[in-house]
């Protein structure tokens, strides 16, 4: 018993402190100018670390029992830093397959997210066990990430089925999913991490929900100025 709590201590440590790294990267990336070294460098750490706190979440939610909510956000996570950094990376011949995996994959998370929509919608019983039951903040949480798959598989679709993207729909989605990642990340840090270093019983203050909408704001400020952008720069002539 003292050896797990010790294997478990160590692991949330470590998923904490890459947590604080994500989050570091991640807004120096979106700070700084797109496509440069520093932004590129920044990427690279925010994938890297974000990928080891979802791993290592997903970890401490099979240690913990009652935890398969938090095993699906972990991959939702991975799915999102994963594609959003192979969208701008140089396709190889192969990739073909990895678009239909890709795919799969949004679809093999969309199911049970759906699932869990419709329960939580109409009152029954969630199939997913969480350690926390659910209630009305947990509920639009599920509804935006189902929402966020049924696009994801929309684009995922489309790739499959008409070929690679380019110029700017290939940014755009890069950035978003980006954005939305980042969005879980800072959404974890402040909600679940700092809300429970507050005294008395564990409660999110409304501020504690604020930080979350700064990469949310961004992403949107990215994809309207980008489509504005699309839309101002010349036809070419036949």
């Amino acid at each position: 018993m003292y050896e797990d709590e010790v294997v478990r201590a160590i692991v949330m440590s470590v998923h904490i402190a890459a947590g604080g790294g994500a989050l570091i990267a991640g807004y120096v990336a979106l700070a700084t100018t797109k496509g440069n070294r520093a932004h590129r460098l920044a990427g690279r750490v925010f994938v890297a670390a974000m990928a080891a706190t979802a791993t290592l979440a997903i970890t401490l939610s099979i240690m913990e029992p009652g935890e398969q909510f938090r095993q699906l956000i972990g991959a939702l996570v991975l799915y999102l830093v994963s594609t959003g950094w192979s969208t701008v990376r140089r396709r190889e011949p192969a990739s073909r397959v990895l678009d239909v995996l890709v795919l799969a994959s949004a679809l093999a998370l969309l199911v049970p997210f759906a699932v869990l929509t419709v329960e939580l919608a109409t009152g029954a019983p969630p199939f997913l066990r969480s350690a926390l039951p659910f209630d009305a903040s947990d509920a639009v949480a599920v509804y935006g990430f189902t929402l966020v798959l049924v696009l994801a598989a929309v684009g995922d679709h489309r790739v499959v089925w008409r070929g690679p993207l380019d110029g700017r729909a290939r940014l755009m989605r890069h950035i978003w999913r980006m954005c939305v990642a980042l969005t879980l990340a800072t959404a974890s840090a402040f909600t679940n991490g700092f809300a429970r270093l507050l005294p008395g019983a564990y409660h999110v203050p409304p501020i504690l929900h604020a930080p979350k909408l700064v990469p949310l704001t961004c992403m949107i400020y990215f994809l309207v100025t980008g489509s504005r952008a699309r839309a101002r720069a010349p036809r070419p002539r036949d």
